[in-house]
C-alpha cells in the first residue's frame, strides 16, 4: 500500500493506492489535522480517515504504507518536518500539472450526464475540491516513473 499526499496551506489531499496505482481510498483533510491524520495512519486506524474520504471503497482496511509520497509544492516544508519528527520516510514527487490532471481524472471517475455532456471538458468545473485526486495523480506518476526506471 502506498500513501500519497498533496500538501496545501489550508487542506491537503491524500490517496492510498496499490503498487499498480489503483485507488483504494482518498480524501481531503484540514492541514491543522495533519498530525492526527499521520498518527491514525501509523496506528493503522482507518475510521478517522473514512470520515474525510471522498473516493474509494469503504469500509477501508488500513495498513501501514510501504511508501509515503509527498508533493514538493506549497506547504511541503511543514509536512516534511512532521513526517521526519515521527520517523516516517518519504519520497518527494513533482507536482507539475497535478491539479489539471486531477480535473481530468474527476471527469473520468464521474462522467457528466445529461446536458453537461455537451459542455466541453475544459469548461466544466467539478463540484468539489480535487486535492485528493491530485494526490492520486502523484501516486500514478510515481508508479509510472518507477516502471520506466
Amino acid at each position: 500500500m502506498i500513501l500519497a499526499m498533496d500538501p496545501g496551506r489550508g487542506k491537503f489531499g491524500w490517496a492510498f493506492g496499490t503498487s499498480k496505482g489503483e485507488l483504494l481510498l482518498c480524501g481531503i483533510t484540514p492541514t491543522d489535522r495533519m498530525e492526527d491524520f499521520i498518527d491514525a495512519v501509523l496506528r493503522e486506524e482507518g475510521a478517522l480517515l473514512e470520515s474525510w474520504a471522498t473516493e474509494g471503497d469503504k469500509p477501508f482496511t488500513l495498513e501501514r504504507p510501504e511508501m509515503v509520497l509527498l508533493g514538493k509544492g506549497t506547504g511541503s516544508g511543514l509536512f516534511r518536518k512532521v513526517l521526519e519528527a515521527k520517523g516516517v520516510q518519504y519520497v518527494l514527487v513533482d507536482e507539475a500539472f497535478s491539479t489539471l490532471k486531477a480535473r481530468n481524472l474527476y471527469w473520468r471517475l464521474h462522467p457528466p450526464r445529461g446536458i453537461m455532456r455537451l459542455i466541453p471538458r475544459s469548461l466544466r468545473v467539478p463540484p468539489r475540491d480535487l486535492d485528493d485526486l491530485s494526490a492520486l495523480v502523484l501516486l500514478e506518476r510515481w508508479v509510472e516513473e518507477s516502471r520506466n526506471r
